[in-house]
């Protein structure tokens, strides 16, 4: 609910500014005073803006637990996942809790992302389809385990302006959300029946 009340006020600033004649500012003006101000806020006041919902974040860990036994192969995954990729992306995905902006947390989710895509075209000798991805990152997830996940996406989602989360980054905030919630209803008795694309 506070982040949402930061991001009507950004969102008022911004709107106020587009009425001033002598100040007609361009998109990208636009969305850096937005960048600025949020950085701003979001420095002075972190703990009051980014409240963990601790009993989501522990349900989903414990579930991550629980689904530590799985093999890539239960999830469709392909290719080989070494430890080498798995560090790096349980630094990424843990690294976010240390970061207070919402964009510089949403850049860490992406640079996770890119790091593994790049990863997986390594790996193949056909191009990368989403099912590949996504496959991966679930594998990724349960393996990492990170703290606060639910937690930070929500928080990037309810603080970034809906026209921010188009394009790339918006497309792979999108697919990471996917993912979780693909995670959040894996079941181990079930799991040869999920559809990985739902």
């Amino acid at each position: 609910a506070r982040a949402q009340m930061v991001k009507d006020f950004l969102t008022y600033t911004i709107e106020t500014q587009e009425c001033v004649v002598l100040f007609a500012p361009t998109e990208e003006e636009k969305w850096k005073l937005w960048e600025a101000l949020e950085r701003y806020i979001h420095i002075r006041v972190p703990r009051l803006l980014l409240l963990p919902n601790l009993r989501d974040d522990w349900v989903f860990q414990q579930l991550l637990q629980t689904l530590d036994f799985l093999h890539p192969s239960q999830l469709d995954v392909t290719i080989p996942i070494d430890d080498e990729i798995l560090a790096q992306s349980a630094t990424y995905l843990t690294d976010i809790n240390f970061l207070r902006t919402p964009r510089n947390k949403l850049i860490c989710l992406v640079n996770c992302i890119i790091n593994l895509i790049t990863y997986i075209q390594k790996q193949q000798t056909t191009v990368m389809s989403p099912d590949d991805l996504m496959a991966c990152l679930s594998y990724i997830i349960i393996k990492a385990n990170p703290p606060n996940l639910i937690s930070n996406i929500r928080f990037i989602l309810d603080s970034r302006p809906d026209s921010l989360l188009f394009g790339s980054w918006g497309y792979f905030l999108s697919n990471f959300a996917v993912v979780v919630e693909f995670v959040q209803k894996i079941d181990a008795n079930n799991l040869s029946k999920l559809d990985l694309s739902n």
